[in-house]
Protein backbone atom coordinates (compact mmCIF):
# COMPACT_ATOMS: atom_id res chain seq x y z
CA UNK A 1 0.00 0.00 0.00
CA UNK A 2 1.30 3.60 -1.01
CA UNK A 3 2.28 5.92 1.92
CA UNK A 4 0.22 8.15 1.72
CA UNK A 5 -2.64 5.91 2.02
CA UNK A 6 -1.13 4.17 4.94
CA UNK A 7 -0.67 7.93 6.97
CA UNK A 8 -4.54 8.25 6.24
CA UNK A 9 -5.54 4.99 7.52
CA UNK A 10 -3.83 6.09 10.59
CA UNK A 11 -4.00 9.64 10.75
CA UNK A 12 -7.63 10.72 9.41
CA UNK A 13 -8.45 11.62 5.87
CA UNK A 14 -6.17 14.68 3.98
CA UNK A 15 -7.50 18.36 3.27
CA UNK A 16 -8.98 19.28 -0.39
CA UNK A 17 -6.72 21.50 -2.22
CA UNK A 18 -7.32 25.38 -2.24
CA UNK A 19 -8.87 26.65 -5.25
CA UNK A 20 -9.22 30.33 -6.40
CA UNK A 21 -12.14 31.10 -8.93
CA UNK A 22 -12.59 34.46 -10.75
CA UNK A 23 -15.52 36.85 -9.44
CA UNK A 24 -18.42 36.27 -11.97
CA UNK A 25 -18.69 39.97 -13.98
CA UNK A 26 -22.77 40.11 -12.37
CA UNK A 27 -21.45 40.05 -8.73
CA UNK A 28 -18.73 43.33 -9.57
CA UNK A 29 -19.85 46.64 -7.67
CA UNK A 30 -22.40 48.61 -8.01
CA UNK A 31 -20.09 51.14 -9.30
CA UNK A 32 -18.37 49.53 -11.56
CA UNK A 33 -21.83 48.10 -13.42
CA UNK A 34 -22.40 51.98 -13.74
CA UNK A 35 -18.98 52.46 -15.11
CA UNK A 36 -19.65 49.59 -17.63
CA UNK A 37 -23.07 51.42 -18.49
CA UNK A 38 -21.72 54.73 -19.10
CA UNK A 39 -19.03 53.95 -21.23
CA UNK A 40 -21.26 52.19 -23.15
CA UNK A 41 -23.28 55.56 -23.37
CA UNK A 42 -20.17 57.14 -24.44
CA UNK A 43 -19.42 54.73 -27.54
CA UNK A 44 -23.05 54.48 -28.65
CA UNK A 45 -23.48 58.06 -28.87
CA UNK A 46 -19.99 58.00 -30.49
CA UNK A 47 -21.13 55.07 -33.08
CA UNK A 48 -24.45 57.39 -33.51
CA UNK A 49 -22.62 60.54 -34.65
CA UNK A 50 -20.27 58.40 -36.96
CA UNK A 51 -23.57 57.41 -38.97
CA UNK A 52 -25.24 60.44 -38.84
CA UNK A 53 -22.76 62.11 -40.71
CA UNK A 54 -22.53 59.33 -43.17
CA UNK A 55 -25.88 59.27 -43.62
CA UNK A 56 -25.98 63.41 -44.44
CA UNK A 57 -23.26 62.83 -47.00
CA UNK A 58 -25.41 59.93 -48.11
CA UNK A 59 -28.15 62.52 -48.11
CA UNK A 60 -26.24 65.22 -49.95
CA UNK A 61 -24.85 62.92 -52.84
CA UNK A 62 -27.67 61.26 -53.12
CA UNK A 63 -29.39 65.18 -53.76
CA UNK A 64 -26.76 65.61 -56.25
CA UNK A 65 -27.49 62.51 -58.38
CA UNK A 66 -30.84 63.46 -58.34
CA UNK A 67 -30.59 67.07 -59.93
CA UNK A 68 -27.53 65.68 -62.26
CA UNK A 69 -30.02 62.87 -63.43
CA UNK A 70 -33.21 65.19 -63.88
CA UNK A 71 -31.14 67.44 -65.96
CA UNK A 72 -29.99 65.18 -67.79
CA UNK A 73 -33.52 63.79 -68.35
CA UNK A 74 -35.34 67.37 -69.10
CA UNK A 75 -32.32 68.21 -71.46
CA UNK A 76 -32.90 65.12 -73.27
CA UNK A 77 -36.27 65.75 -73.24
CA UNK A 78 -36.06 69.72 -74.40
CA UNK A 79 -33.68 68.34 -77.36
CA UNK A 80 -36.28 65.67 -78.37
CA UNK A 81 -39.63 68.69 -78.61
CA UNK A 82 -36.71 70.93 -79.90
CA UNK A 83 -35.61 69.07 -82.56
CA UNK A 84 -39.45 68.36 -83.32
CA UNK A 85 -40.04 71.65 -83.53
CA UNK A 86 -37.29 72.23 -86.13
CA UNK A 87 -38.15 69.68 -87.77
CA UNK A 88 -41.33 71.26 -88.08
CA UNK A 89 -40.21 74.68 -89.31
CA UNK A 90 -37.35 72.78 -91.92
CA UNK A 91 -40.64 71.77 -93.45
CA UNK A 92 -42.87 74.43 -93.54
CA UNK A 93 -39.98 76.23 -95.20
CA UNK A 94 -40.20 74.15 -97.99
CA UNK A 95 -43.43 75.84 -98.86
CA UNK A 96 -41.16 79.24 -99.68
CA UNK A 97 -38.58 78.53 -102.40
CA UNK A 98 -38.80 79.80 -105.35
CA UNK A 99 -42.58 81.46 -104.59
CA UNK A 100 -43.88 85.12 -104.36
CA UNK A 101 -45.30 85.50 -100.79
CA UNK A 102 -49.34 86.59 -102.17
CA UNK A 103 -49.20 83.16 -104.31
CA UNK A 104 -48.15 81.36 -100.67
CA UNK A 105 -50.42 83.37 -99.02
CA UNK A 106 -53.50 82.26 -101.02
CA UNK A 107 -52.95 78.93 -101.38
CA UNK A 108 -55.20 76.65 -99.34
CA UNK A 109 -53.30 73.63 -100.45
CA UNK A 110 -50.22 75.00 -99.12
CA UNK A 111 -52.41 76.16 -95.93
CA UNK A 112 -53.63 72.36 -95.63
CA UNK A 113 -49.68 71.06 -95.72
CA UNK A 114 -48.68 73.92 -92.86
CA UNK A 115 -51.83 72.43 -91.21
CA UNK A 116 -51.22 69.02 -90.85
CA UNK A 117 -47.36 69.21 -89.52
CA UNK A 118 -48.29 69.88 -86.13
CA UNK A 119 -50.73 67.05 -85.54
CA UNK A 120 -48.43 64.25 -84.44
CA UNK A 121 -46.63 66.93 -82.21
CA UNK A 122 -49.37 68.27 -79.26
CA UNK A 123 -46.70 70.62 -77.81
CA UNK A 124 -46.73 72.62 -81.02
CA UNK A 125 -49.55 74.96 -80.89
CA UNK A 126 -49.30 76.33 -84.55
CA UNK A 127 -47.04 76.80 -87.36
CA UNK A 128 -46.25 79.80 -89.44
CA UNK A 129 -44.55 81.33 -92.19
CA UNK A 130 -44.07 85.31 -92.04
CA UNK A 131 -42.36 87.75 -94.66
CA UNK A 132 -39.63 90.30 -94.32
CA UNK A 133 -41.80 92.87 -93.20
CA UNK A 134 -43.10 91.19 -90.38
CA UNK A 135 -46.63 89.94 -91.92
CA UNK A 136 -48.05 87.02 -90.94
CA UNK A 137 -48.75 85.35 -94.45
CA UNK A 138 -49.77 81.48 -93.65
CA UNK A 139 -50.90 79.50 -90.53
CA UNK A 140 -51.83 76.34 -89.81
CA UNK A 141 -54.67 78.01 -87.57
CA UNK A 142 -56.95 79.54 -89.92
CA UNK A 143 -57.07 80.14 -93.64
CA UNK A 144 -56.57 82.82 -94.99
CA UNK A 145 -53.77 83.77 -92.41
CA UNK A 146 -55.82 86.86 -89.98
CA UNK A 147 -53.77 90.56 -90.07
CA UNK A 148 -51.00 90.02 -87.71
CA UNK A 149 -47.34 91.52 -87.73
CA UNK A 150 -44.60 90.27 -85.68
CA UNK A 151 -41.90 92.91 -86.36
CA UNK A 152 -41.76 94.07 -83.22
CA UNK A 153 -40.96 90.57 -81.88
CA UNK A 154 -37.54 89.98 -80.49
CA UNK A 155 -37.49 86.15 -82.36
CA UNK A 156 -37.67 88.20 -85.88
CA UNK A 157 -35.97 90.53 -84.94
CA UNK A 158 -32.95 88.37 -84.38
CA UNK A 159 -33.47 86.66 -86.91
CA UNK A 160 -33.92 89.56 -89.80
CA UNK A 161 -30.40 91.00 -88.41
CA UNK A 162 -28.67 87.81 -88.70
CA UNK A 163 -29.01 84.08 -89.60
CA UNK A 164 -28.51 82.20 -86.13
CA UNK A 165 -30.02 78.88 -87.23
CA UNK A 166 -32.76 77.32 -84.86
CA UNK A 167 -34.14 80.72 -82.22
CA UNK A 168 -36.08 79.84 -79.28
CA UNK A 169 -37.41 83.26 -77.77
CA UNK A 170 -38.17 84.78 -74.82
CA UNK A 171 -41.29 83.58 -73.36
CA UNK A 172 -43.85 86.02 -74.64
CA UNK A 173 -47.78 86.42 -74.97
CA UNK A 174 -49.38 84.80 -77.98
CA UNK A 175 -51.69 86.41 -80.25
CA UNK A 176 -54.14 83.92 -80.34
CA UNK A 177 -54.07 82.46 -77.12
CA UNK A 178 -52.94 85.32 -74.76
CA UNK A 179 -51.06 82.71 -72.61
CA UNK A 180 -47.41 82.78 -72.43
CA UNK A 181 -45.69 80.71 -75.28
CA UNK A 182 -42.45 80.01 -77.32
CA UNK A 183 -41.69 80.38 -79.71
CA UNK A 184 -39.04 78.40 -82.32
CA UNK A 185 -37.78 80.39 -85.75
CA UNK A 186 -35.47 79.52 -88.39
CA UNK A 187 -34.79 82.50 -91.18
CA UNK A 188 -36.17 82.22 -94.75
CA UNK A 189 -33.48 83.34 -97.39
CA UNK A 190 -33.90 84.09 -100.96
CA UNK A 191 -31.32 82.20 -104.02
CA UNK A 192 -28.96 84.89 -103.16
CA UNK A 193 -28.75 84.62 -99.39
CA UNK A 194 -31.13 87.86 -98.70
CA UNK A 195 -33.28 87.88 -95.75
CA UNK A 196 -37.12 86.84 -97.03
CA UNK A 197 -38.92 86.01 -94.04
CA UNK A 198 -38.87 83.46 -90.79
CA UNK A 199 -40.92 80.17 -90.14
CA UNK A 200 -42.24 79.42 -86.46
CA UNK A 201 -43.40 76.86 -84.39
CA UNK A 202 -45.87 78.04 -81.57
CA UNK A 203 -44.84 75.67 -78.47
CA UNK A 204 -47.19 75.07 -75.70
CA UNK A 205 -45.37 75.67 -72.37
CA UNK A 206 -48.26 73.67 -70.78
CA UNK A 207 -47.38 70.18 -72.31
CA UNK A 208 -44.15 70.91 -70.69
CA UNK A 209 -45.68 71.43 -67.44
CA UNK A 210 -47.66 68.06 -68.00
CA UNK A 211 -44.13 66.10 -68.23
CA UNK A 212 -42.97 67.49 -65.53
CA UNK A 213 -45.77 67.06 -63.58
CA UNK A 214 -45.69 63.39 -64.49
CA UNK A 215 -41.90 63.10 -63.07
CA UNK A 216 -41.51 61.63 -58.93
CA UNK A 217 -38.85 62.71 -57.53
CA UNK A 218 -37.90 62.15 -54.29
CA UNK A 219 -36.85 65.28 -53.28
CA UNK A 220 -38.85 68.81 -54.00
CA UNK A 221 -37.28 70.16 -57.12
CA UNK A 222 -37.37 73.22 -59.06
CA UNK A 223 -37.11 72.73 -62.59
CA UNK A 224 -36.03 75.71 -64.79
CA UNK A 225 -35.42 75.58 -68.61
CA UNK A 226 -33.43 78.81 -69.72
CA UNK A 227 -31.37 80.32 -72.57
CA UNK A 228 -27.54 81.21 -72.39
CA UNK A 229 -28.70 85.16 -71.80
CA UNK A 230 -30.40 83.35 -68.79
CA UNK A 231 -33.73 84.74 -69.64
CA UNK A 232 -36.28 81.50 -68.13
CA UNK A 233 -38.53 80.27 -70.74
CA UNK A 234 -39.87 77.77 -68.51
CA UNK A 235 -40.15 77.40 -64.35
CA UNK A 236 -42.02 74.60 -62.65
CA UNK A 237 -43.74 74.06 -60.46
CA UNK A 238 -44.48 78.12 -60.55
CA UNK A 239 -47.56 78.12 -62.72
CA UNK A 240 -48.32 80.51 -64.41
CA UNK A 241 -44.29 81.40 -66.01
CA UNK A 242 -43.41 85.02 -65.05
CA UNK A 243 -42.72 86.71 -68.43
CA UNK A 244 -39.10 88.18 -68.04
CA UNK A 245 -37.73 86.00 -65.22
CA UNK A 246 -34.01 85.63 -65.19
CA UNK A 247 -32.25 82.08 -63.88
CA UNK A 248 -30.24 82.28 -60.60
CA UNK A 249 -27.16 81.30 -61.61
CA UNK A 250 -25.82 84.20 -63.01
CA UNK A 251 -21.89 84.16 -61.74
CA UNK A 252 -21.95 80.41 -62.46
CA UNK A 253 -22.76 79.79 -66.19
CA UNK A 254 -19.04 81.63 -67.24
CA UNK A 255 -16.59 79.02 -67.41
CA UNK A 256 -19.45 75.82 -67.60
CA UNK A 257 -20.67 75.96 -71.52
CA UNK A 258 -22.01 72.79 -71.43
CA UNK A 259 -22.93 72.27 -67.50
CA UNK A 260 -22.22 71.48 -64.36
CA UNK A 261 -23.14 71.08 -60.35
CA UNK A 262 -23.77 74.11 -57.85
CA UNK A 263 -23.61 72.72 -54.88
CA UNK A 264 -24.06 76.61 -52.57
CA UNK A 265 -26.63 78.49 -54.47
CA UNK A 266 -28.09 81.43 -53.44
CA UNK A 267 -31.71 82.43 -54.24
CA UNK A 268 -33.74 85.50 -52.30
CA UNK A 269 -31.62 83.82 -49.45
CA UNK A 270 -32.59 80.49 -49.81
CA UNK A 271 -29.14 77.92 -50.51
CA UNK A 272 -29.29 75.22 -53.12
CA UNK A 273 -28.03 72.66 -54.67
CA UNK A 274 -28.57 73.22 -58.63
CA UNK A 275 -27.79 71.28 -62.05
CA UNK A 276 -28.09 72.61 -64.90
CA UNK A 277 -27.08 70.72 -68.72
CA UNK A 278 -26.83 72.32 -72.23
CA UNK A 279 -29.65 71.16 -74.60
CA UNK A 280 -28.00 69.93 -77.58
CA UNK A 281 -26.13 72.42 -80.08
CA UNK A 282 -28.74 75.03 -78.76
CA UNK A 283 -27.95 77.85 -76.15
CA UNK A 284 -31.01 76.68 -74.12
CA UNK A 285 -29.76 74.93 -70.43
CA UNK A 286 -31.99 72.67 -68.48
CA UNK A 287 -31.39 73.06 -64.59
CA UNK A 288 -32.87 71.50 -61.41
CA UNK A 289 -32.20 72.69 -58.08
CA UNK A 290 -33.56 71.43 -54.56
CA UNK A 291 -33.28 73.67 -51.43
CA UNK A 292 -30.50 72.51 -48.73
CA UNK A 293 -33.55 72.56 -46.42
CA UNK A 294 -35.31 70.09 -48.28
CA UNK A 295 -31.97 68.10 -48.23
CA UNK A 296 -31.62 68.30 -44.68
CA UNK A 297 -35.22 66.97 -44.06
CA UNK A 298 -34.53 63.85 -46.31
CA UNK A 299 -31.91 63.41 -44.10
CA UNK A 300 -33.35 63.57 -40.63
CA UNK A 301 -36.49 61.50 -41.67
CA UNK A 302 -33.56 58.70 -42.63
CA UNK A 303 -32.13 59.13 -39.81
CA UNK A 304 -35.35 58.81 -37.53
CA UNK A 305 -35.21 54.99 -38.02
CA UNK A 306 -31.05 54.78 -36.34
CA UNK A 307 -32.15 56.85 -33.84
CA UNK A 308 -35.21 54.91 -32.41
CA UNK A 309 -33.13 51.77 -33.29
CA UNK A 310 -30.10 53.32 -31.41
CA UNK A 311 -32.17 54.34 -28.75
CA UNK A 312 -33.73 51.18 -28.27
CA UNK A 313 -30.31 49.25 -28.23
CA UNK A 314 -29.19 51.41 -25.17
CA UNK A 315 -32.07 50.68 -23.33
CA UNK A 316 -32.09 46.88 -24.20
CA UNK A 317 -28.19 47.07 -22.89
CA UNK A 318 -29.38 49.13 -19.85
CA UNK A 319 -31.66 46.47 -19.07
CA UNK A 320 -28.86 43.66 -20.05
CA UNK A 321 -26.57 45.62 -17.63
CA UNK A 322 -29.50 45.87 -14.67
CA UNK A 323 -30.09 42.40 -15.25
CA UNK A 324 -26.64 41.08 -14.79
CA UNK A 325 -27.43 42.47 -11.05
CA UNK A 326 -29.54 39.37 -10.37
CA UNK A 327 -27.26 35.93 -9.88
CA UNK A 328 -28.58 34.17 -12.72
CA UNK A 329 -25.95 32.49 -14.38
CA UNK A 330 -27.54 29.55 -16.12
CA UNK A 331 -30.22 31.66 -17.45
CA UNK A 332 -27.85 34.77 -18.59
CA UNK A 333 -25.73 32.10 -20.55
CA UNK A 334 -28.66 30.42 -21.89
CA UNK A 335 -30.17 33.84 -22.66
CA UNK A 336 -27.33 35.26 -24.28
CA UNK A 337 -26.74 31.76 -26.47
CA UNK A 338 -30.09 32.42 -28.09
CA UNK A 339 -30.20 36.27 -28.94
CA UNK A 340 -26.82 35.24 -30.46
CA UNK A 341 -28.62 32.31 -32.25
CA UNK A 342 -31.47 34.93 -33.36
CA UNK A 343 -29.18 37.95 -34.54
CA UNK A 344 -27.66 35.59 -36.85
CA UNK A 345 -31.39 33.96 -38.08
CA UNK A 346 -31.99 37.58 -38.51
CA UNK A 347 -28.84 38.74 -40.35
CA UNK A 348 -29.03 35.67 -42.60
CA UNK A 349 -32.86 37.49 -43.40
CA UNK A 350 -31.96 40.17 -43.74
CA UNK A 351 -29.14 39.77 -46.59
CA UNK A 352 -30.94 37.20 -48.33
CA UNK A 353 -34.29 39.59 -48.44
CA UNK A 354 -31.65 42.21 -49.47
CA UNK A 355 -30.42 40.36 -51.93
CA UNK A 356 -33.64 39.43 -53.67
CA UNK A 357 -35.08 42.97 -53.01
CA UNK A 358 -31.68 44.25 -54.92
CA UNK A 359 -31.89 41.28 -57.63
CA UNK A 360 -35.77 42.34 -58.16
CA UNK A 361 -35.02 45.69 -58.48
CA UNK A 362 -32.55 44.99 -61.27
CA UNK A 363 -34.73 42.74 -62.75
CA UNK A 364 -37.73 45.70 -62.78
CA UNK A 365 -35.14 48.25 -63.73
CA UNK A 366 -33.78 46.37 -66.75
CA UNK A 367 -37.50 45.53 -67.95
CA UNK A 368 -38.23 49.21 -67.58
CA UNK A 369 -35.26 49.90 -69.68
CA UNK A 370 -36.05 47.24 -72.37
CA UNK A 371 -39.83 48.94 -72.68
CA UNK A 372 -38.48 52.64 -72.69
CA UNK A 373 -36.05 51.64 -75.57
CA UNK A 374 -38.59 49.66 -77.20
CA UNK A 375 -41.09 52.28 -77.04
CA UNK A 376 -38.86 54.99 -77.94
CA UNK A 377 -37.10 52.93 -81.20
CA UNK A 378 -40.92 52.66 -83.02
CA UNK A 379 -41.67 56.45 -81.61
CA UNK A 380 -38.69 57.55 -83.61
CA UNK A 381 -39.75 54.73 -86.51
CA UNK A 382 -43.14 56.34 -86.81
CA UNK A 383 -41.51 60.00 -86.65
CA UNK A 384 -38.82 58.87 -89.48
CA UNK A 385 -42.03 56.79 -91.22
CA UNK A 386 -44.21 60.17 -91.63
CA UNK A 387 -41.45 62.00 -92.51
CA UNK A 388 -40.43 59.71 -95.50
CA UNK A 389 -44.81 59.81 -96.15
CA UNK A 390 -44.36 63.51 -96.08
CA UNK A 391 -41.40 64.08 -98.64
CA UNK A 392 -42.99 61.55 -100.97
CA UNK A 393 -46.31 63.39 -100.85
CA UNK A 394 -44.54 66.64 -101.97
CA UNK A 395 -42.26 65.24 -104.60
CA UNK A 396 -46.01 63.73 -105.56
CA UNK A 397 -47.48 67.74 -105.95
CA UNK A 398 -43.82 68.53 -107.63
CA UNK A 399 -44.03 65.92 -110.76
CA UNK A 400 -45.61 66.49 -113.93
CA UNK A 401 -46.69 63.13 -115.24
CA UNK A 402 -50.25 62.84 -113.43
CA UNK A 403 -48.87 59.10 -113.06
CA UNK A 404 -46.46 59.39 -111.33
CA UNK A 405 -48.15 61.73 -109.11
CA UNK A 406 -50.63 58.88 -107.98
CA UNK A 407 -48.13 56.18 -107.73
CA UNK A 408 -46.18 58.29 -105.58
CA UNK A 409 -49.23 59.47 -103.36
CA UNK A 410 -49.55 55.61 -102.93
CA UNK A 411 -47.00 55.34 -101.55
CA UNK A 412 -46.81 58.34 -99.39
CA UNK A 413 -50.08 56.21 -98.08
CA UNK A 414 -48.59 52.97 -97.87
CA UNK A 415 -45.69 54.54 -95.66
CA UNK A 416 -48.53 56.30 -93.29
CA UNK A 417 -50.15 52.77 -92.96
CA UNK A 418 -46.84 51.39 -91.54
CA UNK A 419 -46.30 54.48 -89.37
CA UNK A 420 -49.97 53.86 -87.93
CA UNK A 421 -48.83 50.35 -86.24
CA UNK A 422 -45.42 51.74 -85.19
CA UNK A 423 -47.51 54.88 -82.90
CA UNK A 424 -49.84 52.38 -82.01
CA UNK A 425 -46.90 50.35 -80.37
CA UNK A 426 -45.09 53.56 -78.86
CA UNK A 427 -48.62 54.34 -77.56
CA UNK A 428 -49.27 50.75 -76.71
CA UNK A 429 -48.90 49.20 -72.79
CA UNK A 430 -48.65 45.68 -74.30
CA UNK A 431 -45.18 45.96 -76.81
CA UNK A 432 -46.02 42.40 -77.65
CA UNK A 433 -49.34 43.05 -80.00
CA UNK A 434 -51.69 45.83 -80.82
CA UNK A 435 -55.38 46.05 -80.56
CA UNK A 436 -55.85 45.76 -84.70
CA UNK A 437 -59.47 47.01 -84.45
CA UNK A 438 -58.28 50.45 -82.94
CA UNK A 439 -55.45 50.77 -85.78
CA UNK A 440 -57.68 49.71 -88.62
CA UNK A 441 -60.09 52.54 -87.24
CA UNK A 442 -57.71 55.19 -87.66
CA UNK A 443 -56.47 53.71 -90.47
CA UNK A 444 -60.12 54.03 -92.35
CA UNK A 445 -60.56 57.54 -90.69
CA UNK A 446 -57.87 59.04 -92.25
CA UNK A 447 -58.99 57.24 -95.74
CA UNK A 448 -62.41 58.52 -94.96
CA UNK A 449 -60.82 62.42 -94.78
CA UNK A 450 -59.51 61.46 -97.80
CA UNK A 451 -61.86 59.99 -100.07
CA UNK A 452 -64.54 62.53 -98.39
CA UNK A 453 -63.00 65.40 -99.96
CA UNK A 454 -63.71 66.52 -103.58
CA UNK A 455 -67.09 67.08 -106.22
CA UNK A 456 -67.72 63.14 -106.09
CA UNK A 457 -67.25 62.10 -102.27
CA UNK A 458 -66.84 58.70 -101.25
CA UNK A 459 -68.27 57.60 -97.71
CA UNK A 460 -66.26 55.20 -95.85
CA UNK A 461 -67.75 53.13 -93.21
CA UNK A 462 -66.05 50.52 -91.12
CA UNK A 463 -66.63 47.74 -88.46
CA UNK A 464 -64.04 45.55 -87.10
CA UNK A 465 -64.23 42.97 -83.80
CA UNK A 466 -61.66 43.73 -81.13
CA UNK A 467 -58.40 41.68 -81.88
CA UNK A 468 -54.90 41.39 -81.08
CA UNK A 469 -52.23 40.62 -83.53
CA UNK A 470 -48.51 40.64 -83.68
CA UNK A 471 -46.73 44.31 -85.13
CA UNK A 472 -45.59 42.18 -88.57
CA UNK A 473 -49.42 40.94 -89.01
CA UNK A 474 -50.73 44.03 -87.83
CA UNK A 475 -49.01 46.28 -91.04
CA UNK A 476 -49.85 43.45 -93.33
CA UNK A 477 -53.46 43.78 -92.19
CA UNK A 478 -53.34 47.36 -92.60
CA UNK A 479 -51.82 47.07 -96.20
CA UNK A 480 -54.55 45.02 -96.87
CA UNK A 481 -56.88 47.49 -96.31
CA UNK A 482 -55.44 50.42 -97.76
CA UNK A 483 -54.93 49.05 -100.89
CA UNK A 484 -58.35 47.42 -101.20
CA UNK A 485 -59.85 50.95 -100.17
CA UNK A 486 -57.80 52.60 -102.53
CA UNK A 487 -58.08 50.32 -105.43
CA UNK A 488 -62.22 50.37 -105.00
CA UNK A 489 -62.39 54.40 -104.89
CA UNK A 490 -60.22 54.84 -107.82
CA UNK A 491 -61.24 52.09 -110.23
CA UNK A 492 -64.86 51.93 -109.20
CA UNK A 493 -66.00 55.49 -108.62
CA UNK A 494 -65.00 57.16 -112.00
CA UNK A 495 -66.69 60.57 -111.77
CA UNK A 496 -69.31 59.31 -109.24
CA UNK A 497 -69.93 59.03 -105.43
CA UNK A 498 -70.71 56.04 -103.82
CA UNK A 499 -70.01 53.70 -100.26
CA UNK A 500 -67.22 51.70 -99.36
CA UNK A 501 -68.23 49.21 -96.38
CA UNK A 502 -65.39 47.00 -94.59
CA UNK A 503 -65.77 44.73 -92.11
CA UNK A 504 -63.59 42.25 -89.99
CA UNK A 505 -65.10 39.77 -88.11
CA UNK A 506 -63.77 36.60 -85.81
CA UNK A 507 -64.86 33.01 -87.00
CA UNK A 508 -63.88 29.33 -85.90
CA UNK A 509 -60.12 29.60 -86.34
CA UNK A 510 -59.92 32.55 -87.99
CA UNK A 511 -60.52 36.40 -89.17
CA UNK A 512 -62.69 37.22 -92.19
CA UNK A 513 -61.87 40.59 -93.66
CA UNK A 514 -64.67 41.88 -95.95
CA UNK A 515 -65.18 45.31 -98.39
CA UNK A 516 -67.67 45.85 -100.49
CA UNK A 517 -68.51 49.06 -102.60
CA UNK A 518 -71.12 49.55 -104.84
CA UNK A 519 -68.70 51.40 -107.72
CA UNK A 520 -68.84 50.18 -111.51
CA UNK A 521 -66.64 47.31 -112.51
CA UNK A 522 -65.48 47.71 -116.32
CA UNK A 523 -65.60 44.14 -117.91
CA UNK A 524 -62.78 45.48 -120.24
CA UNK A 525 -60.48 46.54 -117.68
CA UNK A 526 -61.78 43.89 -114.64
CA UNK A 527 -60.37 44.98 -111.18
CA UNK A 528 -57.74 42.80 -109.67
CA UNK A 529 -55.55 42.53 -112.96
CA UNK A 530 -53.12 46.20 -111.82
CA UNK A 531 -50.42 46.22 -109.85
CA UNK A 532 -52.49 47.30 -106.41
CA UNK A 533 -54.45 44.03 -107.07
CA UNK A 534 -50.59 42.04 -106.92
CA UNK A 535 -49.59 44.00 -103.68
CA UNK A 536 -53.21 42.83 -102.25
CA UNK A 537 -52.35 39.27 -103.72
CA UNK A 538 -49.16 39.49 -102.07
CA UNK A 539 -49.88 40.34 -98.53
CA UNK A 540 -52.72 37.89 -98.31
CA UNK A 541 -50.52 35.55 -99.06
CA UNK A 542 -47.80 36.37 -96.69
CA UNK A 543 -50.88 36.61 -94.15
CA UNK A 544 -51.57 32.56 -95.33
CA UNK A 545 -54.89 33.36 -96.28
CA UNK A 546 -57.28 33.32 -99.01
CA UNK A 547 -58.79 35.86 -100.91
CA UNK A 548 -62.62 35.50 -102.73
CA UNK A 549 -63.73 38.78 -105.18
CA UNK A 550 -67.67 38.44 -106.33
CA UNK A 551 -69.01 40.89 -108.83
CA UNK A 552 -73.19 41.28 -108.25
CA UNK A 553 -75.66 43.65 -109.49
CA UNK A 554 -75.10 45.89 -106.66
CA UNK A 555 -71.41 46.05 -106.38
CA UNK A 556 -68.00 44.16 -105.87
CA UNK A 557 -67.58 42.26 -102.58
CA UNK A 558 -63.50 41.28 -101.75
CA UNK A 559 -63.33 38.57 -98.96
CA UNK A 560 -60.13 37.80 -97.33
CA UNK A 561 -59.83 34.32 -95.28
CA UNK A 562 -57.38 33.92 -92.52
CA UNK A 563 -57.59 30.14 -91.19
CA UNK A 564 -55.38 30.84 -88.50
CA UNK A 565 -55.43 33.27 -85.94
CA UNK A 566 -51.43 35.06 -86.02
Amino acid sequence: MPENSSLSAAGGSAAPPVTHQARPWWRLPTRSIVGIGLALLIVSSGLFAFYADQQRRLAIREAVDEVQNLALLLAEHAQRFLDASHLVTSTAMLLVSGRPWEEIRESRESHEFLRRLPENFPFIEAVGLVDQAGNLMLTSRAFPAPPSTMSEREHFRVQRDTDVGPYVSRLTLGYATGRPTLYLSRRINDAEGRFRGIATAVIDPRSLYAFYGSLKPELPIVIDLFRADLATLIRYPLDPPVLGDKWNGANHLAGRPEGGVLRDVREDGVRRIESFVKVGDLPVYAGVSVTWDAVNDAWRKALLPGAIFAGVAVLLMLGVLAAALVPARKEEAATAALRELAESLEDRVRERTHELAHTSEQLARHLHEKEELARETNHRVKNSLQLVGALLRLQGKAADDPKIREQLEEASNRVATIAHVHDKLYRSEDMSSIAVNEYLTALCDDLARTLGSGEHAVRLSSDFAPVRLIADKAILFGLVVSELVTNAARCGFRGRSGEIRVRLAARAGGLALTLFDDGENDSEAPRGTGFGASVVSSLVDQLEGTLERVVGPEGTTVTVTILQKA
